[in-house]
């Protein structure tokens, strides 16, 4: 490393561990879910670390920091600090007690502080991190970091590394987030094309289909000319049975984009492509209903503007 001119930088232990026991009790006996959420929570692999305090993409929320290494003869737990989201769907607490199987030997901790955790800072980040002098002894894989190269510096370090070290591998974050940004500019231009073709598609759809509701009510509209209606009475009418019905389908709209809303506050991994999906699903249905009131209100005006025939035969007798 230091003959390419780079250093391991953030060097962090994984441990991998399941879990045992909260606050003494067995996992499938501490959640109302189903048996199915508790034997996955239960067999799960979870990764474990061990530091002396926080690093920069963590902040402490709750609780205080660890108060040094952990001495076995103290006869307390190992202190051990918990993501808060993950303490919220464990349902515990500071002063709790998790109990996890480390390859058959079982390590007690109990939960001094909560801490918010910046996933995406391509840092080593873990759910459970435990105090010096716990796990050293346990078998762990350890994860580090290594500054920005340039290319071909950076392909020269993971070649030299490859054999040097048969058995440490390399990632090349970079590139890889280059790959994903990539795919995910080709498939925002893959959903804006499917959206803009929805919408010439509506908008045809529903032309042909106000034109064919219009040429329907041109008879009722001769029927209220023969009877003595006049064409303001007519437009008037018009004009508010389509401004009630357009104002029903924009609260309609409105109450269900809120609803979905709503719905999909929970799924908190959905990516920003499956948003753009649904807000533009949403928008082409509120574009549909907004062009159908349009081209029905004007296709009925203008069969209110059309003599009626019925008009014309009347005037020839």
């Amino acid at each position: 490393m230091a003959a390419r001119g780079a250093s391991l930088q953030r060097l962090a232990p994984l441990v991998r561990a399941r879990l045992d026991r909260v606050d003494g009790k067995p996992v499938a006996a501490t959640r109302d879910d189903d048996a199915e959420d508790a034997r996955r929570l239960r067999s799960r692999r979870y990764n474990l670390t061990y530091r002396p305090a926080l690093n920069d993409s963590e902040r402490m929320l709750s609780g205080r920091a660890f108060s040094g290494t952990w001495n076995p003869d103290s006869g307390r737990p190992a202190e051990m600090s918990l993501e808060i989201d993950f303490a919220e769907r464990l349902g515990i607490g500071i002063g709790d007690t998790l109990a996890f199987d480390v390859q058959g030997v079982a390590v007690k901790g109990e939960v001094v502080s909560l801490r918010e955790v910046r996933w995406n800072s391509f840092q080593p980040n873990f759910f459970v991190v435990f105090q010096p002098g716990v796990l050293e002894e346990a078998p762990a894989v350890y994860l580090a970091s290594i500054p920005q190269l340039p290319p071909d510096q950076r392909d020269a370090l993971q070649a030299s590394l490859a054999a040097a070290f048969p058995n440490v591998s390399s990632i090349d974050v970079t590139r890889a987030v280059q790959r994903l940004l990539g795919l995910i500019d080709q498939l925002q231009w893959a959903l804006a094309g499917s959206a803009a073709l929805s919408l010439v598609v509506g908008w045809l759809l529903v032309t042909a289909l106000a034109r064919d509701a219009a040429r329907e009510r041109r008879w009722e509209i001769n029927l209220l000319k023969v009877l003595g209606a006049e064409l303001r009475d007519l437009r008037r009418s018009l004009d508010v049975e389509f401004a009630v019905l357009g104002g029903l389908a924009a609260l309609a709209g409105q109450c269900g984009e809120r609803g979905g809303r709503g719905r999909a506050r929970p799924l908190r991994d959905r990516g920003a492509v499956g948003a753009g999906a649904r807000a533009a699903r949403r928008a082409a249905a509120r574009h549909s209903r907004v062009v159908r009131g349009v081209c029905a209100h004007r296709g009925a005006r203008r069969a209110a503007r059309t003599p009626a025939r019925a008009t014309q035969a009347a005037h020839a007798h």
